[in-house]
């Protein structure tokens, strides 16, 4: 269910998406996930909360990318995924730079 509102935030937050295109995002999305059933998400989200956990300050998406193995677009949606569910925060520091701060450990077995 996490994705599910992770997909709904993307999608309404893209103002310059027609309706159609939004929809047409959301299926893909969502249809990756399904293709994803395996629990690719949940161990994602996993090491990017063990990622952050290890960090002395906020990181940087493009540092998350580059420390935490898996496809950007996965790394996306999970870090989306963390921010929508309270365990990660968003902030913007210099140069509109996202930073991504720890709020709580995410553990895959108590979300089930």
């Amino acid at each position: 269910m996490i994705m599910r509102e992770a997909v709904d935030h993307i999608a309404s937050n893209w103002s310059y998406l027609s309706p159609d295109e939004a929809a047409r995002l959301r299926q893909a999305i969502e249809a990756h996930t399904r293709i994803n059933k395996s629990g690719h998400m949940d161990g994602l989200m996993f090491r990017i909360s063990e990622y952050l956990e290890q960090c002395a300050g906020p990181a940087s998406t493009r540092v998350i990318r580059s420390k935490v193995s898996g496809r950007n677009t996965d790394i996306a949606l999970a870090l989306q995924g963390l921010i929508q569910a309270g365990y990660v925060r968003l902030t913007f520091g210099p140069r509109r730079v996202r930073e991504h701060t720890l709020i709580k450990s995410y553990c895959a077995a108590s979300r089930r």
